[in-house]
Parts: C-alpha cells; structure tokens; sequence
C-alpha cells in the first residue's frame, strides 16, 4: 500500500501548485502526483484516503484528467471500484498534441491571411506572426520528440545489452 512521508507530500503539493499555475485546481495535479509516485493502479478511495480529500471532488479531477488523457482508468474482474494510473509514454503523448494544436493554430492564421484585406497591416502583421511562430514551434517540437524518441530506443537497446 502506498504511503506518503514528508517527501513524498512535498512532490504532491508541488505538482498541485503547478496545476495551478497551468489553471488546473491544485487537487488535480495533487491526484496526478500521487499517480505518478504509485507502481500500482490507485482507487479513488485510497487516493481520498491519502490526499486527505472528498471523493466527490477527487472523481471529477479524476475525469478531467482521464478526459486530457494524462491518466487512464483500470478495470479489475469482480470490482466495482475504478482505478487509475499515468500510463506509460503519457507526457510524450501530451507533447504530441500540443503540436497538433500548434499546427491547427498555424492553420487558422493562415486562415485568417485570406480574410483581411492586404491594406490591413496590423491585422495581417499579428496573423503573419501568428502563423509563423505557431509553425516554428510546432517543427521545433516534433523534432524534439523525435530526438527523445531516438534517444529513448538508444537506452532501451543499452539496457538490453
């Protein structure tokens, strides 16, 4: 079972006030912390229980985060209970969406370019740089995380020596 010292409970409240600054509320991210220190799945009761929080509030954190897929819920036969746990590759996967909606960003600036009038130079000079930067930073990220992904294959095929 797990246990939180004062360590442990240090991490959580420092991932709950970046939650915050993220505008997650700080239960939300104290939920995640917890899930990342656990090697098991965690019930909402014994997230509750270590949290020292309600489990109304815990359960809709824990959806919200379910719903932007940093946790994933877990089934067992013969229990009703739900467990979650952050599944493997779970911040790779949020980068990866993130550069989707930069490219999707970059797309609507482009949109946006047809729509005003070549006379319009404010307007067109902030969709410009929009559309540029949302570009830079989309190619920026996708080839870091195929040089993370490189890298990562690298350490897998050292540690299978």
């Amino acid at each position: 079972m797990l246990k939180l010292d004062a360590k442990a409970r240090g991490f959580v409240e420092r991932v709950g006030a970046i939650g915050r600054s993220l505008n997650a509320p700080p239960a939300a991210g104290r939920l995640l912390a917890l899930l990342l220190l656990s090697e098991k799945p965690v019930s909402l009761d014994e997230a509750c229980r270590l949290l020292g929080a309600s489990k109304g509030p815990l359960s809709t954190h824990a959806r919200s985060l379910l719903a932007v897929g940093l946790v994933h819920r877990v089934k067992y036969p013969r229990d009703r209970r739900d467990y979650y746990e952050v599944a493997p590759g779970t911040f790779e996967r949020q980068l990866s969406l993130r550069a989707a909606d930069l490219r999707a960003w970059r797309e609507v600036a482009a949109s946006g370019l047809e729509v005003v009038e070549t006379g319009d130079g404010l307007a067109r000079a902030r969709l410009e740089e929009m559309r540029q930067l949302c570009s830079f930073l989309a190619e920026q990220m996708e080839a870091t995380l195929e040089t993370w992904r490189a890298r990562r294959r690298r350490s897998a095929a050292d540690l299978r020596r």
